[in-house]
């Protein structure tokens, strides 16, 4: 999943993953999928780098994306 703010990467559970935490699910053809995922606010970059900075106020994206497999993407808003 990543979190943008138009063009600009603000946030993925990816960017400061480990191997030994990752989940993986084995999905069935026509059987939908829910994970729930929380974000902090806070900023990040890919390797996670230095603590970000707190996302601000105003309209975001998330999408998640698999391989060429992409999902809806959602808009949202952070007041």
């Amino acid at each position: 999943m990543v979190v943008e703010s138009g063009p600009v990467h603000e946030w993925s559970p990816a960017d400061c993953a480990h191997r030994s935490n990752s989940h993986i699910v084995r999905l069935t053809h026509g059987v939908p999928f829910t994970k729930r995922i929380s974000w902090n606010r806070i900023r990040s970059a890919p390797g996670c780098p230095a603590p970000g900075r707190a996302a601000l106020p105003g309209t975001y994206t998330a999408t998640v994306t698999y391989g060429a497999v992409h999902s809806q993407t959602d808009v949202f808003f952070l007041r």
